[in-house]
Parts: C-alpha cells; structure tokens; sequence
C-alpha cells in the first residue's frame, strides 16, 4: 500500500455519506463512530482526492489526522527538508558541547555554593571530566560546616548541587510551659472539660476568635494566691462555614469549525525562533507537542502548536438545573472549609435570581453547621 489517510468527519447523516462514496467508487480501509456526530475513517491515499471532492460538494466539515505510508514520508521529507538539514548541524554541532556542563543547578544557597564552585575551578563550560562528584561534595560539605551533607550529580549538560541541613531536633513537651487556650474561630460553646487551669467560659457562651477559653492560671494556696500553668483542656462549640457560588442561565458552547493551523518553534536553552505558521482564528484551541533534538544531552526541542478554530453557540441553561449546580457548588465550598476534626451537625442554602451587565444568574449562599474541637494553644 502506498499509503493511507486517517480522516475524521463531522455530518449527522455519516451513513448515507459513506453509501454515497461507495457508489462513487470510493473504498475505505476502516469506518468507526466516534460520537453520534463523528465519524473517523481509513481511506487510501489514492482515493483522498475523490473522498475530498465529495465532502466539498456537500459542504461536510472534516479534519485529517494522520497519514501513514511511503506518501506520508516522503511528503514529510519534502516539507522539512531545510529543517533536518539544520537538525543535523545542531545535533554535530551540540554533541560537541555534550562534554561540558552548561547548567548548574543549585537547590539553596547560591551565591556563596558559587563562589566555592569558581574557586574550584568549576564553571559553565567546563569539561565534565574534570568533575570528580564524590570529591567535590566532600569539600563542599567540609567548606561549609552548617550542611550535614551535600549531594553532586552530573547528568547530561547539568550539573546538580543539593545541600541538605541537619534535621531539626524534635519539640520535647515542657509540663513547666506556661500557656492559654484560645479560640480559633467563632462559636457557641457546647462544652468544656479542664485538665489545668480556669475555664472562662461555659455551654451556652458565644466567642470570637482569639477569645481566651481556659486561662492558663491555678490557686497556688487557700489565700488565693495564683500560680502561672500549662493549660490544658477541651472546648467543643458550634461553629459555621460559608461557600458561595453564581451560576449563569447562559453559556457559550465551542462549536469548531475543522479549520486548523499549526505554529512550528524551535526552542533552545538561549533562544527562540519560529519556524512556520501563524495562529488567524479569533477563537481557538490549542494543543502542543514536543520533538525533542536530543534530550537531556542536547537540550534542544521543536514545539508544534495546533490552534484549532471555533465559534461560540449561545446555550440557555434550565433554571432548576442552574439552581441545583449552584446548591450543589456552594455546598461544596462550604464544606471544603471544616477542619478535619469538623462533625457536621447541619445546614441551609440561600437561593435567589440576579442581573449581573444585563445577565441572568443564580447565586447561592449555603451555610454549613459544625461541632468541633476550638481550643488551641495560645
């Protein structure tokens, strides 16, 4: 086979069309429904043109996807001829390079790691055989005694250095600390259970956020002298969370139209330069891919980016659809606010229809109901 063409067309009759092909001589390798309004099919490079005529005539909106065969590679070939040409002067001339470091990545700490590195002789440009990595990391670590230890890895043109400190030693509970327990966030007491100190609310109270809840103070003797202590305890309380959402009674839904460009780039560690193509359409997707020159060793990359046009449709949307996505949305936003220790207890949504720059839209308020741990210490 010479070659063959993967085509995907767009038509709500994908049946009759391809009966009609049929009885015009046009044979397809493979047909397969993609959606009630796609079809992708395998056709032979020389029926294309006949396939294509046919489509045209009918005014049928269809994208080719992929070519396979001799005709796809040597159409290929002729269409970035000058571009492997200059591929394989970029490659000659970057695996000459491949023997140096040209990146030096450092995790922390750079000004001074620099300095070290330069007055070691190492540098941008140097030669990767005259980096001894175990070595180098010894030195660096002993030059500088704060790090307990310093990674160095070479890999392609980068050169890696990580310094990693000593793990900090672990909080050691004090009985002798001296503290409150303080609310963090608002509510309505429902409980209270001291271990030390002096409880200065009760069930029933209302408190802000910052309030203090068990004083961290103790009678010391009957005179009533105070003695200052850890504080100690649990305050459970009602507390609230609030999500909110807007959901417009309008979209604008994408309707592409099968017309499509793409931008060619080449992209290297200092440069950019476009290549080929230009992006016309006033509304567009787009989907990238990457052809990498040679990886990690050559840093160097083409970037195709496929801008694929469309036009908005206007899409009216229910209002007890819209209504429920609202609910629903501030539901979640208000319960994505609970801390982990959160029992919900309760809640309520409130629903109403605005105008926003002459749009409709719902908006919904729902308030989440919470009994949870507020006492931290402060």
């Amino acid at each position: 086979m010479i070659g063959r063409v993967r085509m995907v067309i767009r038509s709500s009759m994908a049946e009759k069309l391809i009966a009609r092909a049929m009885e015009e001589g046009i044979r397809f390798l493979s047909v397969s429904r993609i959606n009630g309004r796609e079809i992708s099919v395998w056709i032979s490079h020389s029926h294309e043109n006949a396939f294509t005529k046919l489509l045209a005539r009918f005014s049928i909106s269809y994208r080719i996807y992929e070519r396979k065969g001799a005709i796809a590679a040597a159409d290929f070939f002729k269409k970035h001829f000058a571009l492997f040409l200059f591929g394989f002067a970029a490659i000659a001339f970057l695996v000459f390079l491949s023997g140096r470091i040209w990146f030096i990545d450092i995790s922390m700490d750079n000004d001074r790691i620099y300095q070290a590195l330069y007055d070691a002789g190492i540098h941008t440009g140097v030669r990767k055989s005259e980096i001894d990595p175990k070595n180098l990391s010894r030195s660096l670590a002993a030059r500088f005694s704060e790090y307990a230890y310093v990674g160095v890895s070479v890999s392609g043109v980068y050169l890696f250095i990580e310094p990693h400190s000593e793990n900090p030693a672990p909080d050691v509970y004090i009985r002798t600390d001296v503290r409150n327990l303080i609310a963090d966030s608002d509510g309505i007491i429902e409980s209270v259970h001291v271990s030390a100190g002096q409880a200065l609310v009760s069930p029933g109270d209302t408190v802000k956020k910052g309030d203090i809840l068990i004083l961290g103070q103790e009678r010391a003797s009957k005179d009533g002298d105070m003695t200052l202590v850890r504080a100690e305890g649990s305050v459970k309380a009602r507390t609230w969370t609030e999500g909110n959402a807007v959901i417009p009674l309008s979209l604008s839904e994408k309707a592409y139209t099968g017309r499509e460009s793409t931008v060619k780039t080449l992209v290297c560690p200092y440069f950019e330069k476009t290549l080929s193509g230009e992006n016309p359409f006033s509304h567009s997707d787009s989907i990238l891919r990457f052809q990498p020159v040679g990886g990690m060793f050559l840093p160097v990359k083409i970037v195709y980016d496929t801008y694929r046009e469309y036009t908005l449709k206007p899409l009216n949307i229910p209002e007890t659809e819209a209504t429920a996505a609202a609910e629903a949305l501030s539901k979640a936003k208000a319960r994505g606010k609970c801390k982990a220790d959160a029992e919900e207890t309760g809640g309520w949504a409130e629903i109403e229809l605005i105008t926003e720059s002459g749009e409709s839209k719902i908006r919904a308020k729902y308030i989440a109901e919470w009994t949870r741990e507020i006492a931290r210490g402060g």
